[in-house]
Parts: C-alpha cells; structure tokens; sequence
C-alpha cells in the first residue's frame, strides 16, 4: 500500500465512458480479500487516504463524479471538456441520443 499511488485516476472519465458504453450501474471491487480498502474508513488505517501517497477516497471520488454527470442530457457537451481526444474519438462512434 505504500506504493499505491493511481495519480492518471479519473473518475470522471470512468463515469463519462459508463454512460457512453450505455452502463446504468457501476460495480467495483472495493475492498481487497486482504483488507485494504478503496474508501476512507474508521475501521482500520489499511485504506487508501490514510496508507498511501494518494491519499484520497477513490470511491467517494467515483461517487461524485457519478452524481454529477447524472443529467445524461448533457453528457456529450461535458464529455468534450473533459475526456482525452481518444474518449472523445470513442464517443464519436456512438449513435447519437434523442
């Protein structure tokens, strides 16, 4: 853990694509069979604010970035914002919404 630092994690770019792919539910691995913990938790210090570089809560960021882009209508407008020119190329082969 004291090596853990995903500093390219973007959640919302992970909650942009879910949408583009037409995703309607996200499922994540979020506590390891070992213990370690991709939220921040009382319960012990083995997470990833409190263990390692990163220092943030990876869940509670993908949380809010899937909170946020929740009005899919203007899903596209945002996405040209923020996605890299390969998202937005991906983007582009998806029909378009009504």
């Amino acid at each position: 853990a004291a090596r853990f630092n995903p500093t390219r994690w973007n959640p919302d770019s992970v909650a942009l694509l879910a949408k583009a792919a037409g995703m309607r539910s996200i499922v994540i691995t979020s506590k390891h069979h070992d213990g370690f913990a991709l939220f921040h938790t009382k319960q012990s210090k083995f997470n990833v604010v409190d263990a390692t570089p990163y220092g943030k809560d990876i869940i509670a960021g993908l949380a809010a970035a899937i909170f946020f882009y929740a009005n899919w209508r203007k899903t596209r407008q945002i996405a040209k914002m923020a996605l890299s020119e390969r998202m937005l190329g991906l983007l582009a082969t998806l029909p378009r919404e009504g």
